[in-house]
């Protein structure tokens, strides 16, 4: 595709990131554009997330930011989706469609979901994040470079970036920084309007206010919860107990956590700054961190010790950081359309005395461990009537196949129960299924099926040997002409 003639670009993620690329994008040509996100706008977006004002707190990012986009850039054609790229409708034939994937998330299973399907469907993509000053744009050519998942950007650790957690948390982490901002909000007087509005300290109605009041006007905002399970509130009587903060390796129970809320609450005064070093300072951060979990149904809890590894990584989103790293990608995208694409580099943005520093490193060839460019890769196409399982199976030559589809095993070679493929459970119009050879574990293979009205046709994309990218060993190019 060349780039001249405007590429259908995908981005995945609304927000800080999301807000940046389509600027940049808008600026230069780039007209045909597609926005996916199921996140809502929150006060605390604002200072950074530029499509949005006021009018929109409440409001599904990729459907506002769409049409406040087009507003500004009359030249645009933004389609706003409201969903999580997690879910089922976001197969191999809707990534599809798009020449271009942008990724600027920080849910690690949906950046691992768009590496998938990205890498399988032979989709360039780039992976854009950032956390305070530091950030990355990282490229990814199918099967020349190193994907998301075999790439150390993958890890997940160092800090957590505070950008969606307040009213959709997903994970454990995003409770931890949620607790983190609600000291603040309490004690400091610092917290957004977003996270709670503290009017009264004493500690049962603190709680109320927090874990009754507060969710259940989040669950009457139908529009957050089309693609999710919404919270439910936690109503309790707290009396206040002290004594599991003796035990800090401990995870303690709801009770003990509603205890501990109250107890640091009828404590503590007013004006505080958060102390991860402070017994009481990490006992509030763990209660409320425990308690986030439950109403949202993450049904995990941290002990004392393990959440002070956590909020000690919490860090706020910079708007500069999403503006630099954003131009940058965008770039990056315009190399990746030219015969030059195996000579473009990852960038990473760090923060030294001198200012942000831009460092370009050159793309790492997929890794053969890789769960999923270190493998073969086979496009199938059929009619799903007409086809039986273990047609598809036989035609990737594994000596006895056993099929997955995500966790489920669709088909044994040890089965005597064949079924056309359009009687399974599950199958969608294209899907990623993953083929195990019975006999020897080291033989696995991705097959993309796609029910199409064709004869049986299967192809192999890829080899398990992997080509190692032809780029340069040293950069050839300073930071100056990385955003030039």
């Amino acid at each position: 595709m060349d780039f001249d003639k405007s590429p259908n670009i995908l981005l995945v993620g609304a927000g800080g990131i999301g807000c940046e690329i389509i600027k940049s994008l808008a600026i230069d040509g780039v007209y045909r554009i597609t926005v996916v996100d199921f996140d809502t706008i929150s006060l605390s977006n604002l200072s950074r997330q530029f499509f949005y004002s006021e009018d929109d707190i409440g409001k599904e990012k990729s459907i506002r930011l769409a049409e406040n986009a087009m507003k500004r850039y009359p030249n645009l054609q933004i389609t706003g989706i409201s969903g999580n790229v997690l879910d089922s409708s976001f197969d191999p034939d809707f990534i599809d469609q798009f020449d271009f994937v942008f990724c600027g998330v920080d849910n690690i299973d949906a950046r691992m979901r768009i590496s998938q399907l990205c890498v399988i469907t032979q989709t360039p993509f780039i992976d854009c994040a950032s956390s305070g000053k530091h950030a990355q744009s990282v490229p990814t050519i199918p099967f020349k470079s190193a994907c998301y998942v075999c790439s150390p950007v993958a890890a997940p650790s160092g800090p957590k970036v505070t950008c969606t957690i307040r009213s959709t948390p997903q994970t454990i982490e995003h409770c931890s920084a949620w607790s983190f901002h609600l000291f603040n909000a309490v004690f400091s007087g610092q917290g957004s309007n977003d996270v709670i509005s503290v009017d009264n300290l004493e500690p049962q109605a603190l709680y109320d206010n927090v874990f009754v009041k507060r969710i259940e006007e989040l669950r009457s905002k139908t529009e957050i919860w089309k693609h999710r399970v919404p919270p439910d509130p936690y109503p309790a009587k707290v009396t206040p107990n002290h004594e599991p903060i003796t035990r800090p390796c401990d995870k303690w129970t709801l009770e003990e956590s509603c205890g501990v809320f109250a107890d640091v609450v009828s404590r503590l005064s007013p004006p505080l700054v958060f102390d991860k070093d402070d017994d009481d300072h990490l006992a509030f951060a763990t209660a409320a961190t425990n308690l986030q979990s439950h109403c949202f149904h993450i049904n995990k809890a941290v002990s004392m010790f393990e959440n002070k590894g956590l909020v000690a990584v919490v860090v706020p989103a910079l708007a500069t950081t999403n503006s630099i790293i954003s131009g940058i990608a965008v770039q990056q995208m315009k190399q990746m359309f030219t015969e030059n694409k195996l000579n473009v580099k990852s960038v990473w943005m760090s923060n030294s005395l001198n200012g942000p520093k831009l460092t370009p490193v050159k793309l790492e060839p997929p890794s053969k461990t890789c769960s999923i460019c270190g493998y073969e890769v086979w496009h199938v196409q059929c009619d799903y009537t007409k086809t039986m399982i273990s047609e598809v199976a036989k035609s990737t030559g594994i000596n006895s196949p056993s099929i997955l589809l995500g966790n489920n095993i669709i088909y044994d070679c040890e089965d005597t129960d064949d079924k056309k493929i359009s009687e399974l459970e599950g199958i969608g119009n294209s899907v990623i299924l993953v083929a195990n050879d019975i006999d020897d574990p080291e033989v696995r293979k991705h097959i993309l099926l796609r029910n199409r009205n064709v004869d049986f046709n299967a192809e192999k994309v890829h080899d398990q040997l992997y080509v190692k990218p032809e780029s340069d060993n040293e950069c050839d190019y300073s930071d100056i002409e990385i955003i030039g």
